[in-house]
């Protein structure tokens, strides 16, 4: 049997390589094609996701503004210059969201989001952004729960620091992961994961063991590999059961008292269902990709600040002189890091050169179509995306310095760099949380949950890397430096 299922899957491969070594025959002539091995690079090499594209896709898409990559078991036209994004996220009617319950329904990763608010379009998308966006865009979020979150993030790194030996640092992914998916929880789904009282929580522990499976490079390229009957993806399917389960039983138990009148995302959620206006998968769909997005991208932007802040000891200084903190325990609030300059600038950088999401391929043409001024000819039922790591490091948009991190770009005041974040957004520089109509619902209550991690770490801590550490980031998937280490050294309380 396994012999069998070794040969069909060499078939498959080479039926595929034979037929996808070169794009379709109608596919655009006047942009070039990355060849197909670049997107197993990161399967098949160490090299990281900002090696390969600086590597082998920039030299080409940097020219021409896109390129015809393949990725997700197909050719696809990937996006950097600005003004094509902008153009692509501009006509959702022709470049029409499409995500993986229909590019690749078959796969793990399918299962594992679903159809949902992000990746649905037309009638039912309005369906599902209805319901959700009161509970995700209001204005009175828990800011004393999330800070009190992050006080018990630094306070469980700091315990774990001195349990090292010298010079060595702590392991911050665990920890970060479980602060943010503690504090969705308890800002927008009423629920209490226990993920900062245990480190073994059942919703943590399965997601952390599904996650190392779903992100794997040579699944992401070649999703047509979960149809064969391989042990780790059987296994991987099984999970994303659990996970759900989990996931939903845990919370529909814990908001179950909520009064009738409660206007948090999860009662909206529950309403919906409850009155047919979704199905219950829908509503399962929906819970899964509220935790899974509102968790993640947090997770690995403060995992990315915290490799900044620890390479760069004077920002660090910046920060602290900024706040003029008068003892590691001093109160803040919102509007004070609202307003500082340093803290706006430094996320915002931190985010442009490292966005969560690097590249994302999930739209799909409802007819042929031109693109730019150049005249890219797509045709119908294409999907088309783009990679905010060229779009955010692209020098006709950004200056030679693009792929420098320098936070003064954003402007002086945090006002003026609030301005520019939402006019770079609107022309396709700065999409770290998509833009045009379909822009990340979550976004606001994502950069408060920053803000106060980095400040509750600088107030109580400095940080440094690991002796002798040489950071890379992820090679495929979401963008993080991996394995992270940093060294916590507390400050005095006065």
């Amino acid at each position: 049997m396994a012999l069998l299922v070794i040969a069909g899957i060499l078939i498959a491969l080479a039926l595929l390589l034979h037929r996808a070594l070169s794009p379709p025959s109608n596919f655009p002539r006047n942009i070039p094609t990355i060849p197909i091995w670049v997107s197993l690079l990161g399967f098949f090499t160490n090299l990281d996701q900002l090696e390969i594209y600086a590597q082998y896709i920039k030299p080409s898409i940097a020219v021409h503004g896109a390129v015809i990559y393949f990725f997700g078991g197909r050719w696809n036209i990937l996006v950097q210059r600005p003004e094509l994004l902008s153009e692509v996220l501009k006509h959702e009617d022709v470049y029409a969201k499409s995500g993986n319950q229909k590019k690749i329904p078959y796969s793990v990763l399918a299962a594992f989001t679903g159809d949902n608010v992000i990746s649905a379009h037309g009638e039912t998308w309005k369906s599902y952004r209805t319901v959700m966006q009161p509970g995700l865009q209001r204005q009175d979020f828990d800011f004393k729960g999330i800070q009190k979150n992050a006080g018990k993030l630094v306070g469980l790194m700091i315990e774990a620091q001195r349990k090292l030996p010298v010079g060595k640092g702590v392991m911050v992914n665990p920890f970060i992961q479980r602060f943010a998916m503690q504090t969705l929880g308890e800002t927008v789904l009423g629920t209490d994961f226990k993920t900062l009282d245990s480190d073994t929580p059942p919703i943590h522990t399965i997601h952390s063991q599904l996650k190392a499976q779903i992100f794997k490079p040579l699944y992401l390229v070649a999703p047509f590999l979960d149809k064969f009957p391989i042990e780790s993806r059987q296994k991987a399917r099984v999970l994303v059961h659990e996970f759900e389960n989990e996931l939903v039983t845990t919370v529909l138990e814990q908001t179950k008292d909520f009064p009738e009148d409660d206007d948090r995302l999860i009662s909206l959620m529950k309403r919906a269902r409850a009155d047919g206006t979704w199905t219950e998968q829908q509503f399962r769909d929906n819970l899964k990709i509220t935790f899974i997005a509102g968790h993640e991208n947090v997770q690995q932007g403060l995992n990315t600040c915290l490799y900044l802040l620890a390479a760069q000891p004077a920002l660090q200084t910046s920060l602290r002189a900024e706040f003029s903190f008068p003892s590691p325990d001093a109160a803040i609030d919102i509007a004070n890091m609202k307003a500082s300059p340093t803290l706006t600038s430094f996320l915002l950088e931190t985010l442009r050169l490292y966005p969560p999401i690097p590249q994302l391929l999930n739209r799909c043409t409802t007819t042929s179509t031109t693109l730019g001024p150049s005249n890219i000819q797509i045709p119908k039922d294409t999907y088309v995306g783009w990679t905010a790591t060229g779009a955010h490091r692209d020098t006709a948009a950004w200056g030679e310095d693009a792929a420098v991190f320098r936070p003064e770009r954003w402007g002086v005041s945090a006002e003026e760099m609030h301005a520019n974040m939402r006019k770079w957004t609107a022309r396709g520089k700065f999409v770290p949380f998509h833009g045009g109509r379909r822009a990340c619902l979550g976004q606001g209550v994502a950069m408060v949950e920053l803000r106060v991690a980095v400040v509750e770490c600088l107030r109580r801590s400095k940080l440094s890397l690991e002796d002798g550490a040489t950071v890379k980031f992820t090679p495929a998937g979401l963008l993080a430096p991996m394995g992270l280490r940093v060294r916590f050294e507390e400050l005095e309380k006065t």
